[in-house]
């Protein structure tokens, strides 16, 4: 029963990669377009921190103030598993908090899930095909494959969204005396779902619907605007309209240089990753027969393989340990006994494979390698029950006896021997946070063991003892014909062996001394071995994360993860490359345990990088990390392999914390300065990286004030002028498309046309040139501001 009810729940056992584990963090992302990071810093990021702080569960709270963006992240407590009511919570408190933040603020948000795993990482491509086909496409995915069971979500990744652009020319705007509030008062004001009321007629009623809602882009070319003169223009005469994606892209994806959209798929806690796999295989086969001609759709990450390579791995070297572990009992205690005592070995393990089910562990590579510890410990109860129960048959005992005098006697020894082994693994059981869960199985799983085999031990191997161990008289009867029991005693082995005990036991001082000596140079070794808590992932893949200066555009960002996609693709260059996968301005899903994505910055690009077996990673690397140098002087970026840890092994990190912006990137500069002097040291990076010029729009009130116009009129107008105002909306089907106005290309590409942006004045209804009213200066500043508990923090590592 036991060994049939272990098969079954091998074949049904939830399969991982590694042991789940509770992520304690979470991200409030709150936006102010434009804004300092000092601004940001001030009006944002602190009052959200002290607000979160008031949390007794948050441990420690980390932020970053960006231009425009605040990213604060809080992490818990260690002691605490449940974090839904945590992050319940910290919603409610931003909730509250949101009408206290400056107006024009757009959030906080509060994503909490932040720690989910995407097992499945798909990209769909297809250079024929425009940005909004292939997002079409990949909602009818999507929705196809949310219908299998262990899909618990999927995440997009890369989806560029639409914009209707009515990019205005100024010259027209003054040549027709149009000002940019008639153009928005017109879009509005035409571009209306309304219900005209209800007619009475007779018996039935008759519903109103006037029309004005845009049918077409034509719709909007062809809007009609009165002049101040009573004539009427057209919008096509003062703008170009055009329907295109956000401009510039927000976190575009590539997939070997292809622009992509991924596809990041979960599954429910505690399920089987490796039913999942074959679930979405069947059903990609579906999927891939109704793509359109051209279009593609390639599995980038799939789990599920590696999971099973995995337990195989693992199950092939614990199938290796007990034919190892039988062998060496059959040599020892001869071939009936050893047997006896070896079938206690799949017994065992199958005894375990149902604790664990009922203990709720999967089967990953922590508790597969448990197993493989407990099977050296677990048969040392199986030894010790046969061989007394040998000894007590030798000397005469009836079979009966024997096995029941020996059960008796040594079941209580054993279990004590069996609880001091559980005890030193206990820790393991202890440990609060992401180790703790993650090594917990291993103390888990030897628990099982070690009763599991005493209990079998005490049960199993006495009855089979009796049932195939031979009949004590034919024992006896076979030592005398073999002149004397004694003379089993007397071969080389046991001669050896008691000559090495009588010259220890005649010189046990100098032996200890030895022992105690032996103790102390092992304490001296052990320091010259490489240590860390957790080893490197065996995945044949690697990330790569490539950094640009801190005022590089996103397209800059682009044009240089395609120059290193393209190195990477090149089969003369990197012949062992797979595919490339590069995430731009953000770190796409955690499809690691260990890592976690990267903040949302245009200046940086997150590459995942699959070779053709996990012993060519480190070539490739090395490849990787010296074109950077050489033939990227635009950008610094580093190789990294998955680690199971919080850093990379040989990673040093030093924190400088203060009020003064100034004096911390001095004391920094310092820091790396020391780090550069050590020999060895390499990629050696702030995380507040590089200080950017900005220009600062000074308002002279008196003469704005003369004019009529206001610092917000100033600060609005530019940011309609040059990011783009939304106005209204176009509907077609079930798309919401933002209508979005600002001036064309060339009169946004030039520095000094801030200079000449013409104000209007509210009183006035007159346009006044910026320089007028404001005088504009230039400065540097800091990109990012980092805090660490409420703290300014910058780290160089």
């Amino acid at each position: 029963t036991t060994f049939l009810g272990g098969v079954y729940v091998y074949l049904n056992q939830p399969r991982q990669e590694d042991p789940e584990i509770t992520v304690r963090s979470a991200q409030v992302v709150t936006h102010f377009p434009g804004l300092s990071p000092e601004r940001i810093e001030q009006l944002i990021t602190r009052p959200i921190e002290e607000e979160i702080k008031t949390m007794p569960e948050v441990e420690e709270i980390k932020s970053i103030s960006m231009t425009g963006m605040s990213i604060v992240t809080p992490e818990t407590y260690a002691r605490y598993t449940d974090m839904s009511p945590i992050w319940t919570k910290l919603r409610n408190k931003m909730n509250d908090l949101a009408p206290q933040l400056p107006s024009g603020t757009d959030g906080p948000h509060v994503n909490d899930d932040y720690g989910r795993l995407a097992v499945i990482t798909m990209a769909l491509t297809g250079n024929d095909f425009s940005m909004a086909e292939l997002y079409d496409e990949a909602r009818e995915i999507r929705d196809d494959l949310n219908t299998l069971p262990l899909v618990a979500s999927i995440d997009l990744y890369g989806v560029q969204q639409e914009r209707i652009w009515i990019d205005f020319n100024p010259t027209s705007m003054a040549q027709f005396q149009i000002e940019p509030s008639m153009i928005v008062t017109a879009l509005s004001g035409q571009n209306i779902v309304m219900p005209g009321g209800t007619v009475e007629a007779g018996w039935q009623n008759i519903v109103i619907e006037p029309s004005g809602d845009f049918k077409s882009i034509d719709d909007i070319r062809f809007l009609a605007i009165a002049t101040k003169d009573e004539n009427i223009v057209y919008l096509e005469d003062l703008a170009t309209i055009r329907r295109s994606y956000v401009d510039p892209p927000i976190n575009p994806v590539f997939y070997n240089g292809q622009k992509a959209i991924v596809f990041g798929i979960s599954m429910p806690a505690k399920s089987n990753v490796v039913e999942l796999g074959n679930q979405v295989t069947d059903q990609m086969v579906e999927i891939r027969s109704a793509l359109p001609l051209g279009m593609n759709l390639d599995i980038v990450i799939f789990q599920p393989d590696l999971v099973q390579q995995s337990v195989e791995s693992a199950s092939t070297n614990l199938m290796q340990t007990v034919v190892v572990v039988l062998v060496v009992v059959m040599v020892f205690l001869g071939l009936r006994t050893g047997l006896i005592v070896g079938s206690m070995i799949p017994m065992t393990i199958m005894a375990v494979l149902i604790g664990m089910a009922v203990w709720g562990i999967e089967l990953h590579r922590v508790s597969i390698a448990a197993i493989i510890v407990a099977l050296g410990l677990l048969v040392d109860n199986g030894v010790v029950i046969a061989e007394d129960i040998r000894k007590r048959l030798d000397e005469g005992s009836e079979r009966l006896d024997a096995v029941l005098a020996t059960a008796g006697s040594l079941s209580i020894p054993l279990l004590t021997s069996s609880f001091t082994t559980i005890a030193a693994f206990l820790p393991l059981m202890l440990i609060q946070g992401g180790s703790g869960e993650f090594l917990k199985s291993l103390g888990q799983v030897i628990t099982i063991a070690l009763l599991s085999s005493w209990l079998i031990g005490i049960t199993i191997i006495p009855a089979f003892c009796y049932w195939f161990l031979g009949d004590s008289k034919k024992i006896i009867k076979k030592k005398k014909s073999n002149n004397d029991n004694a003379e089993r005693y007397n071969t080389g082995a046991y001669r050896f062996y008691r000559n090495a005990l009588n010259t220890i036991l005649r010189f046990r001082v100098g032996f200890v001394l030895v022992m105690i000596a032996v103790l102390f140079s092992s304490f001296y070794i052990f320091s010259f071995i490489k240590q860390r808590s957790l080893g490197p992932s065996e995945r044949n893949q690697f990330t790569v994360y490539l950094d640009l200066p801190s005022e590089a555009t996103i397209r800059e960002t682009i044009l240089a993860t395609q120059q290193l996609t393209d190195f990477l693709t090149k089969p003369t260059h990197n012949p062992e490359v797979e595919d490339v996968l590069a995430y731009i301005g953000s770190g796409g899903p955690r499809f690691f345990l260990a890592l976690a994505p990267n903040d949302p910055q245009p200046n940086k690009a997150f590459l995942v990088v699959n070779t053709e077996n996990a012993n060519q990673i480190e070539a490739v690397m090395e490849r990787v990390n010296q074109y950077i140098i050489e033939e990227m002087p635009q950008a610094t970026g580093r190789s990294d392999i998955l680690f199971l840890g919080t850093a990379a092994l040989g990673t040093v990190e030093i924190r400088v914390t203060g009020p003064e912006v100034d004096i911390i990137r001095n004391l920094g500069s310092q820091v790396a300065d020391v780090f550069h002097s050590v020999s060895g040291t390499q990629g050696i990076r702030s995380d507040w990286e590089n200080s950017v010029l900005k220009m600062r729009v000074e308002v002279d009130q008196e003469r704005a004030r003369r004019a009529g116009v206001s610092s917000e009129d100033i600060a609005s107008t530019l940011s309609a002028y040059f990011d783009g105002a939304n106005i209204t909306t176009y509907r077609e089907g079930d798309k919401v498309i933002p209508v979005t106005i600002r001036a064309q290309a060339d009169a946004r590409a030039s520095l000094d046309r801030v200079r000449t942006v013409e104000v209007y004045s509210t009183s006035r209804m007159l346009p006044v040139p910026l320089i007028q009213v404001a005088d504009l200066d230039g400065i540097v500043e800091t990109s990012r501001i980092r805090r660490y508990n409420q703290k300014r923090a910058l780290t160089v590592a």
